[in-house]
């Protein structure tokens, strides 16, 4: 069956109304990071899985960055799922009421740390709600390594 050929016109969304949903913008997850005097987040050593010593079956701890926008107020939760989709934590972040000048297009960033149990090797799902609306969602690849070979994170497939 031949492929059919897409225009540009056919693959475009309407901007206008996408941009006025509210959404995860990104959800990273990191080593290290600081904050500038300007509010930039700098963020090192970004992963998408991570080793576990099988002896502990703890993560160490590491931080989080979250990106949403088209939201005001109340809060931004993050729930994270084990492999088997059990809830094992919750995360709470405020977001601004308001946000400066009269900007038609808002973002809110926020970073923690966390370190959790994690009892089975797999896919750990991280769901974004503000307030009680689903935003969307990213996943942490969890796998288990004997401690001598250990160093934490497993940065080499990512």
């Amino acid at each position: 069956m031949a492929e059919e050929e897409l225009t540009i016109s056919e693959l475009s969304t309407d901007v206008e109304t996408e941009r006025e949903k509210p959404r995860l913008v990104s959800l990273l997850f990191y080593d290290f990071s600081n904050r500038t005097e300007t509010g930039k987040f700098n963020l090192l050593g970004v992963f998408d899985r991570l080793s576990v010593e099988l002896e502990k079956k703890r993560t160490h701890a590491f931080g989080m960055f979250v990106k949403v926008a088209q939201v005001s107020g109340g809060i931004i939760r993050v729930f994270i799922r084990e492999p088997d989709r059990e809830i094992i934590a919750a995360l709470d972040f405020a977001i601004p009421d308001e946000y400066p000048g009269e900007e038609s297009y808002h973002v809110a960033q926020a970073v923690g740390t966390l370190e959790f149990d994690t009892p089975v090797e797999g896919l750990y799902w991280f769901e974004v709600f503000h307030n009680t609306q689903a935003l969307g969602g990213a996943g942490l690849q969890i796998a288990f390594k004997s401690a001598e070979k250990n160093d934490g994170n497993d940065t080499s497939k990512s």
